[in-house]
């Protein structure tokens, strides 16, 4: 792990790339989670019942892991064992 943040770049370019990358990350999170609520409404006004939220947990744990090895990977830190 200290092999790979020695050769990273934490410069103020990168920074910025990352900054808009969570930001986007963000914003497409947010669309995705009004549309969720929507679709939960209304199955609820359907069924009686709440949909499973099983698959609204593993949409937001998938966004976070891709944010963070995409911030890992502009950064120059090596994420190709991570992935493996």
């Amino acid at each position: 792990m200290e092999k790979a943040l020695q050769n990273a770049d934490f410069s103020l370019p990168h920074i910025i790339i990352s900054l808009c990358i969570i930001g986007a990350a963000i914003i497409i999170w947010q669309i995705f989670r009004h549309f969720y609520k929507k679709y939960s409404l209304q199955q609820e006004k359907e069924t009686g019942s709440k949909p499973n939220t099983l698959f609204y947990n593993v949409a937001r744990a998938v966004v976070v892991i891709l944010v963070i090895l995409a911030v890992l990977q502009i950064n120059e830190v090596n994420v190709t064992s991570l992935v493996a």
